[in-house]
């Protein structure tokens, strides 16, 4: 489901993909924040660019595919960037990898690996 959300001040619009009932947007907006203040040589600024852009939808594997890259941004770039990127991530990662009654700890790889067993499960027992 696409809803559109408030204009950027570039003047393109953004659009917020609700993918498995969660809003994706905090991950995207931390990816670009991340991009601003690495001057867009984050490894997320192409990605970010092409969502911003509408040339990219946030899929379940586009938004897989843009945790991978905010990982290795906070991973590469940790002098660079506050603090509070990471935590920010931590809890966006946190609500994309399990629902919201189950609270999981571990790395975000793991958390994302385990998502991703629970989807693929959920996919082939709904077919």
């Amino acid at each position: 489901m696409i809803r559109p959300a408030a204009p950027v001040p570039a003047g393109r619009s953004r659009q917020i993909v609700v993918v498995s009932r969660k809003v994706t947007s905090p991950l995207w907006g931390l990816a670009e924040a991340i991009s601003e203040t690495l001057h867009h040589d984050a490894c997320c600024t192409r990605f970010d660019d092409a969502v911003g852009r509408g040339r990219k939808r946030l899929t379940p594997s586009d938004v897989d595919a843009l945790r991978r890259l905010v990982e290795e941004d906070l991973r590469l770039h940790r002098a660079e960037l506050p603090g509070g990127y990471r935590t920010a991530y931590d809890v966006i990662s946190r609500g994309l990898d399990v629902p919201a009654h189950v609270t999981a700890t571990g790395s975000a790889s793991v958390r994302r690996t385990l998502a991703h067993r629970v989807r693929r499960d959920r996919f082939r027992s709904a077919s």
